[in-house]
């Protein structure tokens, strides 16, 4: 026979085989496996165990080991009288939810009726049971055990019923809330921009006003405050989108971009928009809670105005057993808890805070500088600007192209890090800005010897920052490179 031939026949045959196997599988009759719960007192049909409208629903009592809250209906709406206080906000609708519930329960599955040993179930003594009450008088009362061995659900009891059922872990979710969980974990309530008549926003984003933190990682320096920029417009005093230090130096606040672009430092700024903490720790707190909490003598005190409201917030003690924070917000009775990492403002690091450019007067703004390097002075007077821009130093008159290259060189003083140890030497160089318009004060950065090839930069008698003393250096050769008509070194 041909090798070909016989080969297809053999595949055929096993072919054959093969799907007479599966067709025995398909209509043999399935044995039954046998689980945790034994499959003869196992009902996998939906039970209703009781119904109840949400509507009639009078009240609802939770008891969770012994420690219990009464949730009461108010009108419409749910709450629990404990709760109610001033600056307290109740979640009315997870409220409801919980009702929800209760009001009526449909098993998922019927488990065992008349259980010989309620211990398995955990419904010897249950953790917790929930009592709801109707406005005819007429109640039920739910028994919740152990979760189920599939993580689905629990083992429930009703009433003084004989039957286990399984009820899904929405049920329990609910039962297993606090009291306080019910109670707003918004910290402030969430900015939205206002409208004119016709509903157009007048507003892109809150504008904090300022910013102060004290304690926390500024508790050797003082109070750091910051403050938006005002600047004039044809309609009035606006605000930038800038900020500038106002202790416990001077300095404009910086950008600090990362490798995607996003400033890192605007979370000191954005983040008081909205703002939620974690949980609510303590409502209504006692003198005792707060000294257990460490508000008698606070980590850290953060205060800002958004949009012209002024606010405190108080951070204590860290939660036992974590890095999580309590806070206090403004006259608020409560005690929250919030994770660390959502407190950027107790953790900032002040060298990520400061521009490194202390301060940049525009070119168009000043009338002249007058520099001092190594006791040669150099008195340069400034007129025109943009094109028409005209300087004169020591009575040379400039190449503008040259100039504005010396001028991006004087800007470029580098506070490259904080003068805290306060000594200083000599005066090594200085200049100072006179502005066009002459109700602007001067402003004069001065060089001091620090020692170690360092120096210190004092601006308008604030000696702040420490930098390179090399910046001196190049500064002397600049000077004298652009009475020469060459181009200054930029690099140092």
């Amino acid at each position: 026979m041909n090798k070909k031939i016989k080969t297809l026949i053999i595949g055929g045959v096993a072919l054959v085989l093969l799907v007479g196997v599966l067709l025995l599988l398909l209509f043999l009759p399935q044995q039954e496996t046998e689980s945790e719960e034994s499959s003869a007192t196992v009902s996998t049909t939906t039970v209703e165990v009781y119904t109840g409208e949400v509507d009639n629903v009078s009240a609802l009592t939770v008891d969770q080991n012994g420690v219990s809250y009464e949730i009461v209906r108010d009108g419409e709406e749910f709450t629990i009288e404990a709760l109610e206080g001033d600056g307290v906000s109740i979640l009315t609708s997870e409220l409801s939810n919980t009702v929800t519930q209760f009001a009526s329960v449909t098993a998922t599955r019927l488990v065992e009726e008349n259980p010989t040993d309620l211990t398995k179930y955990g419904l010897d003594n249950p953790a917790i049971t929930v009592d709801v009450t109707y406005a005819d008088g007429t109640s039920h009362q739910v028994k919740l055990g152990n979760a189920l061995p599939t993580d689905d659900g629990y083992y429930t009891l009703v009433d003084d019923g004989t039957t286990v059922y399984a009820t899904g872990t929405s049920k329990y979710t609910c039962a297993a809330k606090r009291a306080l969980d019910y109670v707003s974990t918004e910290v402030i309530e969430t900015w939205t921009a206002p409208t004119d008549a016709d509903g157009n926003a007048t507003q892109e984003s809150a504008i904090i006003n300022y910013l102060e933190i004290e304690g926390a990682t500024f508790a050797d320096l003082g109070t750091f405050r910051m403050e938006a920029q005002e600047v004039e417009s044809g309609d009035g005093v606006v605000y930038s989108s800038g900020y500038r230090i106002v202790s416990p130096f001077e300095a404009d606040f910086r950008i600090r971009t990362d490798e995607d672009g996003n400033d890192q430092n605007a979370i000191y700024t954005s983040n008081l928009s909205a703002f939620s903490a974690d949980s609510v720790a303590y409502l209504f707190p006692e003198e005792s809670d707060l000294t257990a909490c460490g508000f008698d003598a606070p980590y850290a005190v953060i205060r800002f105005a958004r949009d012209g409201e002024d606010h405190v917030w108080t951070v204590g003690n860290q939660v036992e057993g974590s890095t999580d924070r309590y806070l206090m917000a403004d006259d608020k009775p409560i005690i929250y808890q919030v994770a660390e990492a959502k407190l950027p403002w107790i953790t900032a690091d002040i060298n990520n805070l400061y521009s490194t450019l202390m301060i940049l007067p525009h070119i168009n703004d000043v009338a002249g500088v007058d520099i001092m390097v190594n006791g040669q002075e150099y008195i340069v007077e400034m007129s025109g600007e943009d094109d028409s821009l005209v300087a004169v130093m020591n009575g040379t008159e400039l190449s503008t192209d040259i100039f504005r290259k010396f001028y991006q060189y004087l800007l470029s003083a580098p506070a490259e890090g904080l003068n805290l140890d306060g000594e200083k030497g000599e005066l090594l160089a200085s200049f100072t800005y006179h502005y066009k318009d002459t109700s602007v004060p001067d402003d004069t950065v001065q060089f001091y010897d620090a020692g170690n090839r360092r120096v210190i930069i004092s601006l308008n008698g604030n000696d702040t920052y420490i930098s390179r003393s090399t910046y001196v250096d190049v500064l002397a050769k600049n000077c004298e490179k652009v009475l020469a008509g060459e181009t200054p070194i930029l690099d140092y």
